[in-house]
């Protein structure tokens, strides 16, 4: 592991949206025959609160709502109504641990997800963690450090808050990276993507480029787990990248859409100790949408990060873009010198907008 991973505070995260929060209304998203349904709402809460359907919130927050969760006193259509929040607490303060790292609060809001470190140097041990509130009972899980070498980012919760599923970061790292999943009854961890490969992706001139799967995620509408593959074709920044499911019993990956050709030359990127509302793509809460922020370097060395959205009940639909690299860059202030970098998103609770944090 070459850097400790570090959480950014709630509060951290109201600063940056206050910096650029830009929000996206997609009507046309999710087709409906309800004009009332299918017309745009704002959202506002969901730019200063990190919480979202799915109980993941943010990976990386500090604090966390008590066990009654907060209630949101925001009307249907009026954004100015305000957001009470009854009460917050330190997240290694409820935990018990020093150092909770990618929490992340389980659907059914009975128990948080944590990673933690057992030991020192050689003798490091990475775990996830699970706290309970129901008498305060936390059971922690080693994860194989020979098979595992490398922190499991963005856990998620299954629909149903039996099970986690996490990857790796292939990008800053270059650690090869699979699809995992743990059973939280009793910590047993399973390889879903297992390639027999660990430790760097970037292999030897001649030998197969591993396949590279990060950013799982469940869709609520199949039970599914979708995640992100890419696969290097053997040049610098080429990679040919698509959208893949599994079944978390198994059996074999399906294809859901090759996004290589609809944009070159992109990965979906995310920091290394940073991980900002839902990542840089998630599933519509009706599971039947990814919204994806796909970056690609120019001939300067810049990333240029584009929104996309990518229709999962037609096989024949392109990947519609719904914000340039420019029109990002255009939200922020004249006076500001450098071009704005996108960093995460969440759906709105209706599915019908998207809300992207950015630099």
């Amino acid at each position: 592991m070459n850097a400790r991973p570090r959480t950014i505070s709630l509060s951290t995260s109201a600063f940056v949206a206050a910096l650029v929060t830009l929000m996206l209304m997609m009507a046309a998203c999710t087709p409906t025959e309800d004009p009332a349904a299918s017309a745009p709402t704002a959202a506002v809460e969901e730019a200063s609160t990190t919480s979202t359907d799915d109980g993941t919130g943010a990976d990386a927050e500090e604090e966390t709502a008590s066990e009654a969760p907060a209630q949101a006193g925001v009307e249907s259509g009026d954004p100015a109504s305000p957001v009470t929040v009854e009460r917050a607490e330190f997240l290694p303060t409820v935990v018990d641990a020093s150092d909770p790292w990618f929490a992340s609060l389980s659907p059914d809001g009975a128990s948080i997800a944590y990673y933690t470190e057992d030991g020192r140097g050689r003798d490091r041990t990475g775990q996830i963690c699970i706290f309970t509130f129901d008498g305060a009972v936390t059971n922690c899980y080693d994860l194989d450090s020979d098979l595992f070498q490398d922190y499991p980012y963005q856990l998620q919760w299954s629909p149903d808050s039996s099970m986690i599923t996490f990857g790796e970061n292939p990008i800053e790292l270059a650690n090869e990276s699979d699809v995992w999943m743990m059973t939280a009854a009793d910590g047993t961890f399973v390889n879903l993507t297992d390639d027999g490969i660990t430790g760097s992706w970037r292999q030897e001139t001649g030998t197969p480029s591993p396949d590279v799967d990060y950013l799982p995620a469940w869709n609520p509408n199949d039970g599914q787990i979708y995640f992100w593959r890419f696969v290097s074709e053997g040049e610098f920044l080429r990679f040919n990248v698509s959208l893949y499911r599994i079944d978390p019993s198994g059996g074999e990956v399906e294809l859901v859409r090759d996004v290589s050709e609809a944009v070159p030359l992109a990965l979906p990127v995310f920091g290394q100790e940073e991980f900002f509302l839902d990542g840089p793509s998630a599933l519509s809460p009706d599971g039947q949408t990814v919204a994806v922020l796909l970056s690609t370097v120019d001939q300067m060395g810049l990333t240029q990060t584009s929104l996309w959205a990518i229709d999962l009940t037609d096989s024949s639909a392109e990947p519609r873009e719904l914000m340039t690299p420019a029109a990002f860059t255009a939200a922020v202030p004249d006076w500001q010198q450098y071009p704005t970098l996108p960093l995460g998103l969440s759906w709105t609770a209706d599915g019908q907008g998207v809300v992207v944090l950015a630099f």
